[in-house]
């Protein structure tokens, strides 16, 4: 038989399974359970997450792909860190990116494309799931982008997003700052309603400077951190692994 016309190849790994390893992985990130400089093997998170291997190679490889990860040869994955120069220009490039889209396309908007952003911000408002906030409001500033109906900067800006999720996770699920943020795309919205294009790009301006502000806050936090507690994230891992704690094995940076 010609293998090239048969259906009998080899299979990936299920897609549910996968997208559930990369959620608690992405989650595991988010939460600063793992932590940049840190290498992560396979088996180790499989065990931790109770399924096979494939599916969590599946997610490690496409995490790597956006960004998250670097291939570490014979030994797994090693979490990148994010520094004060990534966090700039991700907004920075944020700021050009949906200004134009609304300057382009704000004063367009159907009915229907009204309705359905009031849907992302109730939605968002409503639930109770970290993950699905993020998603929410990702999707809120997709939205927008989409706009400007060119499929080259709607690619780029979903790929900075994989990072901006990364890098502000802490401060975008802070209370206060999801309250401010619901809050500052409604106003968002209204003024679109009322075709105040203008009005719309200002308050998107206010929104993410608030929003990369809380992300360099959380990072000097973070370092902070990490300066007082010398040596404690390595040695709570490999406590971890050893009793089955935490998400998975860690390795130092020069391990």
């Amino acid at each position: 038989m010609d293998r090239a016309k048969t259906s009998l190849r080899p299979l990936s790994p299920p897609d549910f399974l996968r997208d559930l390893a990369l959620r608690a992985i992405q989650q595991g990130i988010f939460t600063n359970e793992l932590k940049p400089g840190m290498v992560y093997s396979e088996p180790a998170l499989a065990k931790r997450l109770s399924i096979s291997r494939a599916p969590v190679r599946e997610a490690l490889r496409d995490l790597a792909g956006r960004g998250y990860f670097d291939v570490v040869r014979n030994k797994g994955y090693r979490l990148k860190g994010v520094g004060t120069k990534e966090i700039r220009d991700i907004y920075q490039f944020r700021r050009i990116v949906e200004r134009a889209a609304l300057e382009d396309g704000g004063g367009k908007l159907t009915e229907a494309a009204l309705q359905r952003m009031n849907a992302l911000i109730q939605e968002a408002a409503a639930t109770r799931d970290n993950l699905r906030y993020l998603e929410l409001d990702r999707k809120f500033h997709s939205f927008i982008v989409s706009l400007t109906d060119n499929a080259f900067v709607i690619s780029a800006f979903e790929n900075l997003m994989d990072m901006r999720d990364w890098v502000s996770a802490q401060t975008l699920l802070q209370k206060e700052h999801m309250e401010a943020s619901r809050s500052e795309h409604a106003e968002i919205l209204r003024m679109l309603k009322r075709k105040d294009v203008r009005g719309a790009t200002r308050v998107m301006e206010t929104h993410l400077a608030r929003a990369e502000k809380g992300a360099l806050v959380s990072l000097s936090q973070r370092s902070r951190d990490s300066v007082s507690r010398p040596g404690v994230s390595a040695q709570r891992g490999r406590r971890g692994a050893s009793r089955g704690g935490g998400l998975g094995n860690e390795d130092p940076d020069n391990a």
